[in-house]
This record gives structure tokens, C-alpha cells and sequence, in this order.
């Protein structure tokens, strides 16, 4: 699946230009993570959160019962909150080491 356009609905032109570079990080970063899910798992996300798709909708797209949509919507989501953590906890042990 090629990069799609996830900034636009992450970042705000509002902001200061440090925070607008915060945001487009953590935008990078969840763009990885979503590239990194299995692709059962990544369709159902794109088409809920990007795409602003309802279940239903999603259960059509891919012809799957809304059931199977919303566990792997849970599933895909439970992944991302794993790696996201373990990519907190990476960062705080190098400021750690750093910082003493």
C-alpha cells in the first residue's frame, strides 16, 4: 500500500513552527506504524480513521460481518498502542543514559 496522506488529517497550520515539526513527527511515526500493521488489520483502520468510514461501510468494502470489522479495528489498535509504548520506552531510556 503506498504512503498516504495522514498529515493533513494530524497536523494543524495554526501552530507554532516548533509544534507544527512535532506534529509531523508523531504524524511519520503513526504513518510507520499503520505500514507496519498486518494488511487485514491495516484496511480497517485506514477506512475507519482516515477514510471516515462506518463500520457497516468497512463490513461492505472488504465483505466481512461488522463483527470481524470491529475485532480487528480492536486489534489493529491494540498493536499500535504495544509498538507506540515500546517507542516511549525506548525514548526515555536514551534521555535516561544522556541525562544521567
Amino acid at each position: 500500500m503506498e504512503s498516504l496522506p495522514f498529515y493533513e488529517k494530524l497536523t494543524s497550520p495554526e501552530k507554532t513552527p516548533e509544534l507544527h515539526l512535532i506534529d509531523l513527527e508523531t504524524a511519520e511515526q503513526v504513518e510507520r506504524m499503520i505500514q507496519d500493521l498486518p494488511d487485514k488489520y491495516k484496511a480497517v483502520i485506514i477506512y475507519k480513521y482516515f477514510l471516515d468510514m462506518s463500520l457497516e461501510d468497512i463490513s461492505k468494502q472488504v465483505n466481512l460481518p461488522v463483527t470481524t470489522i470491529k475485532t480487528r479495528l480492536f486489534r489493529g489498535r491494540t498493536y499500535i498502542k504495544r509498538k507506540w509504548g515500546s517507542m516511549l520506552f525506548m525514548a526515555h531510556s536514551l534521555v535516561s543514559i544522556f541525562i544521567g
